[in-house]
């Protein structure tokens, strides 16, 4: 997946650097942030072709970072997994499916399969 740029946006930096780490190991450009703010600055400025994005975050959340993003021109058309260790409530999940995002629970699926699933939108 050599020179395709994602976005890995996750409070919990342990889990922040072992995306981080997986998905460079796998050929992947990766960007980080730690929070909502600085997330969607750092979208909006680099474009990544994807975004992996905790909802609970302090501050800015997930959803509230997705809103502002699919806001913009660009990315209305970015593809963004949400990742959470929580099922979202109505209103989030309503979001989620209008907008054409991707639901993950983080316990529900391993490093190795998380990186197969990333690798699907990059396989046409």
């Amino acid at each position: 997946m050599e020179n395709k740029l994602i976005l890995i946006v996750d409070d919990d930096t342990s889990l922040l650097l072992a995306l981080s780490d997986k998905f460079r190991s796998e050929g992947f450009n990766v960007l980080q942030s730690r929070n909502g703010n600085e997330a969607v600055k750092v979208a909006l400025k680099e474009h990544p072709e994807l975004i992996l994005l905790d909802i609970l975050m302090p501050g800015e959340g997930g959803i509230s970072v997705a809103k502002q993003i699919r806001e913009n021109e660009w990315g209305r058309t970015v593809n963004i997994i949400v990742l959470s260790n929580l099922e979202p409530d109505d209103e989030s999940m309503g979001f989620i499916k209008a907008n054409n995002l991707k639901y993950i629970l983080k316990s529900s699926v391993s490093l190795d399969e998380l990186v197969q699933i990333v690798k699907q939108y990059f396989a046409h």
